[in-house]
């Protein structure tokens, strides 16, 4: 009897060790890099401007050209130092270092809590004009944004004016 459940116990223990193994005979998956997962950065079209309308010093950029067009703006700043973007659904303000307004300056970074921006531009038209004899400075511009967010960077192009806002 001792013998019979002794054969019963280790005919067990094969059939459990047996039954756990991988029918393919592949080797296990050892992960050596740490994996995350990057946050989704969505940027909406900003639907009311953070600023009023006749301010000068102005930048605003949309995705394209066809876009800009539209007024479907990504990037608004003004006067004041502060650029606005629409991101994941919620306005996010940041304040913008002196090297923005510079005519000289093609890139700039700025960051706030979450974000940290850096814009690239290059002019590609002046479209200043006469209007009741003063002269209403325009340029329009192409560039990118790159914003980093919890370490993931994420790439826009832009296409927009800075100058007056009409």
């Amino acid at each position: 009897m001792r013998n019979k459940v002794l054969i019963s116990f280790i005919i067990m223990v094969f059939a459990t060790v047996f039954s756990c193994r991988n029918p393919n005979n592949d080797k296990p998956e050892i992960i050596t890099e740490k994996k995350t997962i990057q946050e989704k950065l969505d940027l909406q079209i900003l639907d009311s401007l953070p600023i009023p309308v006749g301010t000068c010093t102005t930048c605003f950029f949309a995705k394209n050209e066809e876009d800009f067009n539209k007024r479907h703006y990504i990037w608004i700043d003004n006067s004041t130092g502060l650029g606005y973007m629409k991101i994941n659904d919620k306005l996010v303000e940041f304040e913008i270092n002196d090297g923005f307004a510079d005519d000289e300056s093609r890139s700039w970074s700025s960051k706030n809590n979450k974000y940290e921006l850096e814009m690239t531009k290059d002019e590609i038209a002046n479209n200043g004009e006469f209007i009741g004899g003063a002269y209403i400075p325009s340029q329009i511009f192409k560039g990118s944004i790159k914003i980093k967010s919890n370490g993931d960077f994420h790439y826009f192009d832009i296409y927009g004016e800075c100058g007056c806002l009409k």
